[in-house]
């Protein structure tokens, strides 16, 4: 007598999840670049909140070195876009990309090592220092300030000491190595100054350059 084998029945409910697959870690060389941009950005933002003027020495040195790190990000990153190049990009961003990633790159890079990089290196590493220097009124902003704001009794405005919008500003050849290339100064400090005027400069010294702090004029 055989013995009938009973069907098992197996329930699937309908809301049963499926499983979940894991995500993928991002590949170490996509790390190493994002962790270098974010420090060249790092940079850039510490060299626009700082005035430095770089030796030729260390000008010289970080434009080769630039050059080599931004070729080696830029491969890097023709190598992502080439890995992605069919599930997020087309191909007019594709093209973008490929002409406009170099330069943006090498402008990042150049800024952030020769400005950023030598300014903290300073303030690490240098001695205090004095500098002597003359510096000349530009002579558009002179006219211009002259014009509109003097004429009306008016000194001080808020963007004076904007770098972006400065018109007040001071240069010399020396100021012209650094970043910014002018030094921007108070309305009435610019209406008191002649059309060029010695200062000291006060500050930290260098292999990298010299790090503007404070300005003395001798009037």
């Amino acid at each position: 007598m055989t013995k009938k084998r009973k069907k098992s029945t197996r329930i699937t409910h309908a809301n049963s999840a499926p499983s979940a697959v894991p995500a993928q870690a991002h590949p170490r060389h996509v790390l190493i670049l994002l962790a270098l941009l974010t420090v060249q950005c790092l940079l850039l933002i510490w060299a626009l909140a700082h005035h430095f003027i770089p030796s030729a020495a260390w000008q010289s040195a970080g434009f080769y070195c630039n050059l080599l790190i931004s070729t080696m990000v830029t491969g890097a990153f023709y190598y992502l876009i080439w890995r992605q190049r069919k599930a997020y990009l087309s191909r007019y961003k594709q093209l973008f990309l490929i002409v406009c990633s170099p330069i943006l790159l090498y402008f990042l890079g150049y800024f952030s090592l020769i400005y950023g990089a030598g300014d903290v290196y300073t303030q690490l590493t240098g001695m205090p220092a004095i500098i002597e220097d003359r510096w000349q009124k530009n002579s558009g902003d002179a006219v211009r300030f002259e014009q509109e704001y003097i004429a009306a009794g008016v000194y001080e405005k808020r963007y004076f000491d904007n770098r972006k919008g400065c018109i007040t500003r001071l240069s010399s050849p020396m100021l012209a190595r650094g970043f910014p290339v002018y030094f921007c100064v108070a309305g009435r400090t610019f209406a008191s100054l002649p059309p060029e005027i010695p200062v000291t400069l006060h500050g930290l010294q260098s292999q990298a350059g010299f790090e503007l702090q404070h300005v003395d004029y001798q009037r």
